[in-house]
């Protein structure tokens, strides 16, 4: 198989150079294409094996991540892994995940999308404390065949990308990687995950915090988040059970909502918004 790494960049700095160079010796190309307004050419020759696409304006995930696997399609890449900038690997894990990935793939050709399991880093010192017992008690072992999977650290075949027609552009963040991989499992295709193998993910942008927040976004990420749970809901009603996202919709809202005007506006703004979706 012939495999890539595709990273989107948002105002990256050198840590998010060091993100990619934990990884990047294992792959002939390492795309990065930047939804910067400023050039950052300059860190990306830090990486030696790295094709800089800069966008020059935030294009949204899905419009960036189409424009890495159209550069890896025009390369003769057939496997394509996206990562977050906010992503690292250990060197054994992913020389293991990388390995597992040849293997499985030649036993199953119905598998077209593969992820390892993601220690998500904590931001509170809360969350801190308790990650061992909560990492003990529910982490998993062995192989499972999933619904989902975050885009980070996600393995996948090119010609499904080109069957299910890409990442949809209008949901520009938020769900872009659920709404994915529910095309693909809705034409049959299978979605593996091994929680034995695993990567560290972080949320940027973030400050620990003492005890965790229910709900710490901007007003322009929770328009998304709210448009786009609808936007699943409708599309995807068997999913969007199965996954609670009426629950966690309803949750949001009473979070965010029940006591600020703006946020009220931006929630009528999202459903009025969604039928150009639809």
């Amino acid at each position: 198989m012939r495999l890539s790494s595709l990273t989107i960049w948002y105002n990256p700095s050198l840590k998010e150079v060091k993100n990619i160079l934990s990884y990047s010796d294992n792959f002939d190309k390492v795309y990065i294409v930047d939804n910067s307004d400023l050039d950052n050419s300059e860190l990306a020759k830090k990486i030696n094996n790295a094709v800089y696409v800069p966008l020059m304006k935030n294009t949204g995930i899905a419009y960036a991540l189409n424009r890495g696997f159209e550069r890896a399609i025009s390369d003769g890449f057939d496997w394509v892994m996206t990562m977050d900038q906010d992503s690292v690997w250990e060197e054994e894990e992913i020389k293991k995940y990388l390995q597992w990935v040849e293997q499985i793939t030649i036993e199953n050709n119905n598998i077209v999308s593969l992820a390892p399991f993601a220690k998500v880093q904590n931001k509170s010192w809360a969350g801190v404390l308790l990650w061992p017992l909560v990492f003990k008690l529910t982490k998993r072992k062995g192989i499972d065949f999933v619904d989902r999977c975050f885009c980070s650290a996600n393995i996948v075949s090119v010609k499904i990308w080109q069957k299910v027609g890409g990442f949809n552009e209008k949901l520009f963040i938020d769900d872009v990687d659920y709404d994915f991989c529910y095309k693909i499992r809705r034409q049959g295709y299978l979605i593996v995950l091994n929680n034995d193998i695993w990567f560290n993910h972080a949320i940027g942008g973030e400050k620990l915090t003492i005890l965790p927040r229910i709900n710490n976004h901007s007003d322009f990420r929770l328009y998304y988040i709210m448009r786009n749970m609808m936007y699943i809901m409708k599309v995807y009603p068997e999913f969007a059970k199965k996954f609670h996202y009426r629950k966690d919709l309803f949750l949001l809202i009473a979070d965010t909502c029940l006591f600020n005007k703006e946020h009220r506006k931006i929630l009528a703004r999202a459903k009025h918004d969604l039928k150009t979706l639809l």
